[in-house]
C-alpha cells in the first residue's frame, strides 16, 4: 500500500506552489543568518582569548627579564586586560640557577 502512494507522488505532474518555495527560501535565509552570526561570535571569542594569552606571555616575559632583581622567592601579580576589564593574578616567582618558575596563589 505504501508503494502505491510513493508511485502516485512520483507520477504527479504538479509542481511546487509559490508559497512552498517562499517558505523554503525563508528557512534557508534564516539558517544562513544564524550560521554567519555563530561564525562572527566564535571569531570574536578567539580574538579576545588570543589577546589575553598574548598579554599573559608579555607579563611572564617581563618577570623573566626582571628575575635578577627578584629575590629567591617573591610575590608579584600578572595583570591581563581585555575588553571586559583588567584582571590581576597573584603569583609567587621562584628564582634558582638562572631560571624562574611560577606558582599561582
Amino acid at each position: 500500500m505504501n508503494a502505491i502512494k510513493v508511485k502516485k507522488k512520483l507520477l504527479n505532474k504538479k509542481g511546487e506552489t509559490l508559497v512552498e518555495v517562499l517558505v523554503s527560501t525563508l528557512l534557508v535565509a534564516l539558517s544562513m543568518l544564524g550560521l554567519s552570526t555563530m561564525i562572527n561570535v566564535s571569531r570574536n571569542i578567539m580574538e579576545t582569548s588570543d589577546k589575553a594569552i598574548k598579554n599573559m606571555y608579555e607579563n611572564m616575559n617581563d618577570i623573566e627579564q626582571q628575575k635578577d632583581n627578584i629575590k629567591k622567592s617573591e610575590k608579584v601579580s600578572i595583570s591581563s586586560s581585555s575588553d571586559f576589564g583588567t584582571v590581576s593574578i597573584p603569583v609567587t616567582v621562584y628564582v634558582a640557577d638562572d631560571m624562574a618558575s611560577y606558582e599561582l596563589e
